[in-house]
């Protein structure tokens, strides 16, 4: 599963933030049944801050 965000260049002073919302929102679908019940799902944030991406695996 893939939490996607975007912030702006003049933004990226927040991708802090960013990441810590994209974790809470995978944290959030993970809860879900249905999603509890795929095998060896991999639950990854995805932000890009203008030509960057910031990819973290979340546990």
């Amino acid at each position: 599963m893939i939490e996607f965000k975007y912030l702006k260049k003049e933004d990226k002073d927040k991708l802090e933030v960013k990441k810590a919302e994209a974790k809470k929102q995978i944290e959030e679908y993970s809860s879900f049944e249905e999603i509890k019940a795929i095998p060896k799902l991999k639950n990854y944030t995805v932000i890009a801050v203008n030509d960057e991406m910031f990819v973290e695996e979340i546990d």
